[in-house]
């Protein structure tokens, strides 16, 4: 599909480039999309213990802070998984 298409492409830069905030963004952005909390987390900690008010990555890893775990609560918001 075309969201794998683009993480595949996105991963292999962040390979070359892993502080570059514009494709941790665009990847914390898919693996949102994707429902792939735990993902959004991991990639976004590294990142984000250099910059941590970050105003592009941060939101995107409270967005998925509340989802992460085996039952988030209704009140989160979260997608099932």
């Amino acid at each position: 599909t075309q969201p794998d298409s683009a993480l595949s492409y996105y991963r292999r830069a962040l390979a070359l480039k892993p502080n570059n905030e514009s494709v941790v963004s665009k990847v914390a952005n898919l693996l949102l999309a994707a429902k792939d909390y735990d993902g959004v987390l991991a990639l976004t900690e590294d990142y984000l213990a250099l910059d941590p008010d970050n105003p592009t990555v941060a939101p995107t890893r409270r967005a998925a802070r509340p989802c992460w775990g085996p039952r988030p609560p209704p009140s989160a918001g979260c997608m099932p998984q």
